[in-house]
């Protein structure tokens, strides 16, 4: 019998490597083809597409981006129709993955949504959606499982991987921790570079007394030349100022530094590590935030969107907090700074609050390692079903 045929799509770093950690686990019991990510091509899945390809960020960024995302739709999925998978894993994602799950559910292609859509968060007017295009939905947040079983979802919570990911750092660097150096995570996206530098820039400036040396990872789907054109300017004011600490020896922690600008080192990629070797993180909402929190390092958050998005979504999101451990817990564990805020208020979160060390227990204690073998079996149970 012919192994099976898993299609996947992802749309982001963070789903790159929750999708090449479940091919990993398949191993031979089946073929991947899709719109990958590094860490998937690592794992020996066919390329479709690009995961670059379809990103795009905010109202705005999607608007100016819409057409050649239409055309570049269009060709994936005559490409999928082509192959004709057993099943596909869509990864995150929601707003394209809808998409993409209604026109396989009319091939008679049973889709997996992994990683569930924050309907807990935008409201359940697309959970009709969810249950009539998808067979299944595998979560990695605990606390949303009593929204979707309670909606009719065919729901399974399979734990949380950056569980998994945390815990790997941790052994690789054996709790070393760099004095003195703090890290700072904008985003693995232009645009969100494009908001945090400015920024940056000004916090750096009033906290220049304070001599600290920052660390900043370069995502690996950043383009570090195209990114250093864009931003000159920033950078370069950065470069101005001074800082006397001595520099961290990143090399020898197995970091390549691509530029060092005044007290801050760019390096390429390694967000974990730089993160587990920080004092402290200045981030972005998201996953990072929660990869920061269960190293259990002391960490703000900061985030802004172009005006529109903000708008649309502070008129929609039915929730209380921005990042994953706060909306874990139910409480303000992190400081967040959203949208509007001064280098006055970053920096008193960040240097002046005191660190709630047992809220940051109890978040670990919430989360458990993503069950990679479970993930398998409820995929590969539905490999039985696909033909028409």
């Amino acid at each position: 019998m012919d192994k099976p045929k898993i299609f996947f799509s992802v749309g982001e770093r963070s789903g790159d490597l929750i999708a090449a950690g479940l091919i990993g686990e398949l191993g031979d019991k089946a073929d991947a083809y899709g719109v990958c990510g590094p860490q998937m091509l690592l794992q020996g899945c066919k390329q479709v597409e690009d995961m670059a390809k379809f990103q795009a960020f905010g109202v705005t960024e999607v608007i100016r981006k819409l057409p050649g995302i239409v055309g570049r739709f269009s060709q994936l999925i005559s490409e999928v129709e082509r192959i004709r998978p057993d099943v596909a894993v869509l990864v995150d994602g929601p707003g394209f993955h809808f998409q993409v799950a209604e026109r396989l559910k009319n091939m008679q292609i049973p889709v997996v949504q992994l990683v569930a859509p924050k309907l807990w968060a935008w409201g359940a007017s697309r959970v009709k959606r969810l249950n009539r295009d998808f067979a299944k939905v595998l979560g990695i947040l605990p606390f949303e499982e009593e929204f979707f079983k309670s909606h009719g979802v065919p729901y399974q919570y399979i734990g949380c991987p950056v569980v998994d990911r945390v815990e790997n750092v941790r052994t690789k660097l054996k709790g070393k921790t760099l004095s003195g150096c703090y890290a700072a995570l904008p985003g693995s996206r232009l645009s969100e570079w494009g908001f945090f530098l400015p920024f940056f820039q000004e916090f750096l400036q009033f906290n220049q007394s304070k001599n600290i040396r920052w660390i900043i990872p370069v995502a690996e789907n950043l383009n570090w030349q195209k990114l250093q054109t864009k931003f000159k300017q920033s950078l370069d004011d950065i470069d101005k100022i001074e800082c006397t600490a001595p520099a961290p020896e990143l090399a020898s922690l197995g970091l390549k530094e691509l530029r060092r600008c005044g007290p801050v080192s760019f390096v390429q990629g390694s967000s974990l590590e730089v993160m587990s070797l920080a004092e402290a993180c200045l981030v972005a909402s998201g996953t990072v935030a929660l990869e920061s929190a269960l190293l259990q390092k002391k960490t703000v958050v900061v985030y802004k969107v172009d005006n529109l998005t903000y708008r649309i979504a502070k008129s929609s999101v039915k929730i209380k907090y921005a990042s994953l451990p706060n909306l874990a817990l139910d409480r303000a564990l992190l400081k967040e700074h959203l949208q509007h805020f001064s280098v006055e208020e970053v920096s008193r979160s960040l240097f002046d609050d005191p660190m709630d060390v047992q809220g940051y227990q109890s978040l670990v204690d919430c989360f458990g390692p993503m069950d990679y073998a479970r993930c398998t079996k409820e995929v590969l149970e539905l490999t039985d079903v696909s033909s028409p």
